[in-house]
């Protein structure tokens, strides 16, 4: 019996709706337009506020193709200042309500495990990385299909259209025990990053893949943490239930698609925030081989 909630104002064990449609046209954000004066909100680190989290190409990675650090990538995983209060938000709601205690087994908080990227990262990240993982996830596509495939994976940079991690406000995030380094199970298996298991709304068993089972524990912890993040104002990614984020081209997609009734074709939701130059430096493509 799950306990009555006494901070929650929705339902954290609503299904997740089927994402497909979104994910039909998630495209369609990198086009969303933005508001005509753009936020210049500064950059802080999580860490400073009580949030844990590192930046992810910093780190030793034990399931990627890449397994060690990028040089120049900056571990601190940079966020806007918003963003970083929207996760105190969170880890309130994690940390203190009954019902979300119940349902994940004890008290949780978000690790931000990928804050801002620079340019120059996601550039690196669409031209050598994703077809790494492309051809290990894929190992019978031809070489025509991991080239088509990078954009999936990793976005290319376009001019005014930057990538959610570009501007500050996109971020990889997970739950774990509150005060350890101990994961809740997101039913994911570490290296298949694109496999559909990655999808939102995998474990509601909409499309469940031979070989994948479908798990009520991580179907029941991805519906509480997905709405606990819609909650305090996040959007989410529909192909990658780790990734959230806040005033970006595609927050303001989601949102707008998400909630059709809340928003008028007249009056859309706006991304707010632009690429900031963050200044790191990783390695030109061909000094990582």
């Amino acid at each position: 019996m799950i306990a009555k909630a006494h901070l929650l104002r929705f339902d954290p064990t609503k299904p997740i709706p089927d994402m497909q449609p979104l994910r039909d046209i998630k495209e369609e954000y990198r086009d969303w337009p933005r508001a005509e004066l753009l936020s210049d909100e500064r950059l802080v680190d999580p860490c400073d506020y009580g949030v844990r989290g590192h930046s992810f190409y910093s780190k030793t990675r034990d399931s990627d193709v890449d397994k060690e650090p990028i040089p120049g990538v900056d571990p601190r995983a940079f966020l806007r200042l918003t963003v970083v209060h929207m996760y105190l938000a969170a880890n309130e709601l994690f940390r203190d309500d009954p019902m979300l205690n119940e349902i994940f087994g004890g008290p949780v908080e978000v690790f931000i495990a990928e804050g801002i990227r620079a340019r120059r990262l996601q550039q690196y990240l669409h031209d050598e990385i994703a077809p790494r993982r492309l051809r290990r996830e894929h190992p019978n596509w031809s070489e025509e299909q991991i080239m088509a495939g990078r954009h999936s994976v990793f976005p290319a940079p376009r001019p005014g259209q930057p990538t959610p991690h570009m501007t500050g406000g996109g971020s990889d995030a997970k739950p774990m025990y509150l005060g350890t380094d101990r994961e809740v199970d997101m039913g994911f298996i570490p290296g298949r990053e694109y496999s559909p298991l990655a999808l939102l709304d995998y474990h509601e068993g909409y499309r469940p893949v031979e070989g994948l089972p479908v798990s009520t524990v991580a179907r029941d912890h991805r519906r509480a943490f997905f709405w606990t993040m819609l909650e305090v104002g996040f959007g989410a990614n529909p192909t990658e239930f780790w990734h959230y984020n806040y005033g970006d081209q595609m927050w303001a997609w989601f949102m707008a698609e998400f909630f059709p009734l809340e928003f008028s074709v007249d009056l859309p939701p706006l991304a707010i925030y632009d690429e900031v130059d963050a200044g790191f430096n990783p390695p030109a493509p061909d000094a990582h081989d």
